[in-house]
């Protein structure tokens, strides 16, 4: 069986020469990835692999230029890239293309879904708690639909900023909205109910595929070497064609 594997982070902005950043970028190499989906990462933080990025603008005053809210990396090229630039609630928090793994080609979409208070106390402050995270579910199911239609097995990894399965903390409505989006669109999430072995107990970066077997699942804690990294934990999945 040929697996590629596939891992997810937020690495919270850390720069690659920065303790935090490099400790990060360490521990990413470490998993042998063959893509990445990184959310909260920079333009040069490309660990040598090719990347693309929903671009520099999502909705708030930009100040480092190289952020990025999404962006992909592989060891392979992409081809017949997607980035939605423009207006909110995807623009900056989504991208997608094609490459090479060991199992084969496959499409993968990056997602960042905004937190629940995007916009709400910061950025244009024109929203309620949970109105630009059920926003984006809205806009981004026919940017996905469409995605299935290029006949490749797909992955839509990245940062969903929701524990899966639910957790007493989050409202039961937008959880809801993100199940059904993903149920309806075929995806599964394979990163459900997988454990942290410290620090963050909850997978908030998930990664879900279609027309893909999961092989093996692993996380790794917010927390490396006794330093608090992000405030996210992360994920790896090992997929095969089935």
């Amino acid at each position: 069986m040929t697996l590629a594997r596939i891992a997810c982070w937020n690495v919270a902005w850390h720069g690659q020469t920065s303790k935090r950043g490099k400790l990060a970028n360490a521990h990413l190499e470490s998993t042998e990835f063959d893509v990445a989906v990184i959310s909260e990462t920079n333009s040069g933080n490309d660990l040598g692999c090719h990347m693309i990025s929903g671009g520099a603008s999502w909705g708030y005053p930009i100040s480092v230029a190289s952020r990025r809210k999404i962006a992909l990396l592989s060891r392979n090229p992409w081809k017949d890239t997607v980035c939605l630039e423009g207006a909110r609630p995807l623009a900056g928090r989504y991208a997608s293309g094609t490459t090479t793994t060991p199992a084969g080609e496959v499409r993968v979409v990056g997602v960042c879904i905004p937190w629940f208070a995007c916009h709400v106390s910061t950025g244009a402050r024109d929203r309620k708690n949970w109105e630009e995270y059920e926003s984006f579910l809205k806009a981004v199911e026919p940017q996905l639909r469409a995605e299935r239609d290029t006949a490749l097995p797909l992955i839509v990894a990245g940062d969903f900023n929701m524990p899966i399965p639910h957790h007493s903390g989050q409202p039961p409505q937008a959880y809801h909205q993100l199940l059904e989006l993903l149920g309806r669109v075929g995806l599964e999430v394979v990163t459900s109910a997988q454990a942290v072995p410290s620090g963050k107990p909850r997978l908030l970066n998930h990664i879900s595929v279609h027309d893909l077997q999961t092989h093996s699942v692993t996380t790794w804690s917010n927390v490396l070497n006794d330093m608090e990294l992000t405030d996210h934990a992360g994920a790896l999945a090992e997929l095969a064609r089935p």
